[in-house]
């Protein structure tokens, strides 16, 4: 039987997914296609959950194909596992669909950019250099080496101490490059929701998200696993992604900033590029500029960030005057329209 190279390309996330819901599928591949690999017997619906997993048939089939990596890959039957996995697979398929390269298997591949790597790979394997981190995965995207979170309501506590000194002894060796974290989740509403919740009484080592979104020594970039987190992903990875935005967005009226705090200037205000929805920053370069005399700022954003999150911050509190980034603005930079990532069918 002769299968297409899209057919093996969703076969392998299955398998490094181990659950994947076909809703987060299909931002990769089509029913059709699913609708095949579950007819051929490669594929099936796990009851519990109502994820696709692979089949006996379709774990054969890898392992002939790639025997050394299936052995590194330990598969989860408990619940509380499970549902980890179904958030991992959220942010590798989303990953998948930026085009970076997910297939990873040690922490060196982060050498390479546009790469993910996820943690569980090196949890199991006899000995657990996370220890009780909650880290999901490293990314070098660009100029930044990020550690991925995945953000719910109602998630519990992390220790950002330890956070931090897992993800810098896990990555030291790596190329310097700048860190940041990343906190993903369903979208932007259910992240602030969570990072913006009233905190209870901290312990002396964990904190709430929001605690540690506002302590951390690091950017913290928001993500949702959607359409647009996979855009983000795709800028986040363009070498000063800050400056060809700029360029891209306001073209013949760019001016270089006078102040490191932004971007740009544009039309005598500081210009301010939010697509990494690092919030802090951008709270930080608009206090500057009030303290400076600027009666306000402009920035730039993807449609759903402004929509989302930065009109009602920023814009309708007569801060900054939001202006969202055209298709054409983005195929410049990006080199390519803005849509997801699918292998092609061949």
């Amino acid at each position: 039987m002769i299968f297409s190279l899209r057919d093996v390309e969703i076969l392998r996330l299955v398998q490094w997914c181990q659950y994947a819901r076909p809703a987060d599928l299909l931002a990769v591949t089509t029913e059709t296609e699913l609708s095949n690999l579950l007819a051929l017997g490669l594929l099936k619906s796990h009851a519990a959950s109502g994820a696709l997993v692979l089949t006996a048939r379709g774990t054969a089939l890898l392992q002939e194909a790639f025997p050394d990596v299936c052995r590194l890959l330990c598969p989860s039957y408990h619940s509380d596992a499970i549902q980890r996995r179904l958030r991992l697979s959220r942010i590798l398929l989303m990953a998948y669909g930026a085009s970076l390269q997910v297939f990873s298997v040690s922490v060196e591949a982060l050498c390479a950019p546009s790469t993910l790597f996820l943690s569980a790979i090196t949890r199991t394997r006899g000995q657990n250099p996370w220890g009780s981190t909650r880290v999901a995965a490293l990314a070098h995207l660009g100029d930044w080496i990020c550690a991925l979170h995945y953000v719910t309501q109602n998630i519990g506590t992390l220790s950002l101490h330890d956070e931090i000194a897992a993800f810098y002894n896990q990555t030291a060796h790596l190329p310097p490059l700048h860190r940041a974290f990343i906190f993903l989740g369903e979208n932007y509403g259910d992240l602030l929701a969570e990072l913006t919740a009233p905190q209870e009484t901290e312990s002396s080592t964990l904190q709430s998200y929001g605690a540690a979104w506002t302590a951390s020594p690091y950017p913290v970039f928001l993500v949702p696993c959607n359409r647009t987190g996979m855009i983000q992903l795709r800028l986040l990875a363009i070498p000063r992604y800050r400056e060809a935005l700029s360029r891209a967005a306001l073209q013949g009226q760019y001016q270089p900033p006078d102040n490191p705090l932004w971007d740009a200037t544009f039309q005598g205000l500081p210009f301010l590029v939010a697509v990494d929805m690092d919030l802090h920053r951008l709270d930080a370069a608009i206090t500057a500029a009030l303290e400076q005399g600027f009666p306000s700022v402009a920035m730039v954003a993807l449609a759903e960030q402004a929509e989302a999150v930065l009109h009602t911050r920023y814009r309708d509190t007569g801060l900054a005057r939001v202006f969202t980034l055209t298709e054409e603005a983005l195929a410049s930079v990006l080199g390519t329209a803005p849509i997801p990532y699918r292998p092609p069918q061949i």
